[in-house]
């Protein structure tokens, strides 16, 4: 249980789980959290077969719904989504009736390392900066890879680094997908005003809950101090040395 707990923290950013009880708070006014639903869903609707109503889609790592809800609400696919963090799939819940999809969505707890073992297969997968919950990067693809019907869909949202330190090179990127006998059919790298805009944003807006918290109960603020400074080195981090990158890849 600690490490599911390690690894719901780390996938948002956090150094202990420690934070966990704090995070619902801290991310109120964050629905995305952290891939693009938008460009999600507009890329499933270039390169999805018709008829969508009759595609299915799972999303690893749901968060609160966003990507999921989307998809759901403008192409008609059915979604299955998966999160390790009980709030987050109340949120889904709670969202997609608000959307009106509850119907086509369908939300529960489970570790996704458990889900990708289930063998049902999907014709298009989300896995959306989770880090690396399945290890190195050629043992994560045939992962999810394991989820994704004969031709489908896998969608990445991933990072790059030229030197290769932290994150894989794009050059290794492109040799695990030849190893994983998956093919590229687009990579998109937002400009670094769209990367800005959205992360700071998103940092103002923990900055402001975070203050509210310590307000609360000074005795945490080092606990939320931290996770603050980690989610503002991110941001850092995304506009230097680290490329964000989505992979749409076919199976």
């Amino acid at each position: 249980m600690e490490n599911d707990l390690k690894s719901v923290a780390e996938s948002l950013s956090g150094k202990s789980v420690d934070i966990i009880p704090y995070i619902d708070y801290l991310l109120q006014d964050l629905w995305e959290l952290g891939t693009d639903a938008a460009h999600v869903a507009a890329m499933f609707r270039t390169y999805l077969p018709l008829p969508f109503a009759e595609r299915s889609v799972l999303d690893l790592g749901c968060g609160k719904g966003a990507v999921s809800i989307r998809i759901a609400k403008e192409l008609g696919c059915k979604v299955d989504g998966f999160d390790l963090f009980p709030i987050f799939i109340d949120h889904c819940q709670k969202l997609s009736k608000e959307h009106g999809v509850f119907g086509q969505c369908s939300f529960a707890v489970q570790d996704i390392r458990q889900v990708v073992e289930r063998g049902l297969r999907y014709d298009a997968v989300v896995y959306g900066a989770l880090g690396n919950v399945f290890g190195d990067t050629v043992s994560k693809l045939g992962k999810l890879k394991q989820t994704v019907a004969e031709k489908g869909l896998l969608y990445l949202d991933e990072a790059y680094q030229e030197s290769g330190n932290d994150y894989p090179t794009y050059e290794s990127w492109i040799e695990a997908f030849q190893q994983q006998n998956l093919t590229l059919i687009e990579a998109h790298e937002p400009s670094l005003d769209e990367i800005s805009a959205v992360n700071w944003e998103n940092q103002r807006k923990i900055e402001y809950r975070a203050d509210q918290l310590i307000a609360k109960n000074p005795a945490i603020a080092s606990l939320i101090e931290d996770y603050v400074e980690s989610q503002r080195l991110e941001c850092i981090e995304l506009e230097t040395d680290i490329k964000p990158v989505c992979w749409l890849l076919r199976s």
